[in-house]
Order: C-alpha cells, then structure tokens, then sequence
C-alpha cells in the first residue's frame, strides 16, 4: 500500500501540469506569431512607402 501511494501522486500531479504547459505553450505560439504578424505587416507597409515593395517597380513599368 505504501507503494502505491508514494508512486500514484507523480503521474497525478504530471497530468495537472501538463495541460498547463500546453496551454501555456499554445498561447505563447499564438502571441509569438500575431507580434511576427504585426511586425511583419508594419515593415510591409513601410517599404511600401519607401519603394522597397516588390510590385513597385512592376507597377512603374507601363
């Protein structure tokens, strides 16, 4: 009996902890991707304005 008390609080606590370590990493991933996005989307708009774009010189050519 004392063995099956000492090993049964181990696998308990692990399965707590891991939905938290998902959800923790999921939301990280989530906030990690929508800052790329931002920052992303940020720099996109400013070669546009400067004329870096790729469809700039394309849109130049008559």
């Amino acid at each position: 009996m004392s063995e099956i008390e000492s090993t049964n609080p181990e696998p308990l606590r692990k399965r707590e902890f891991l939905p938290g370590r998902i959800l923790r990493s999921l939301w990280l991933v989530f906030f990690a991707a929508y800052v790329v996005g931002m920052v992303l989307c940020l720099c996109g708009d400013f070669a546009r304005q400067q004329g870096w774009g790729r469809s700039q010189p394309q849109a130049n050519k008559p």
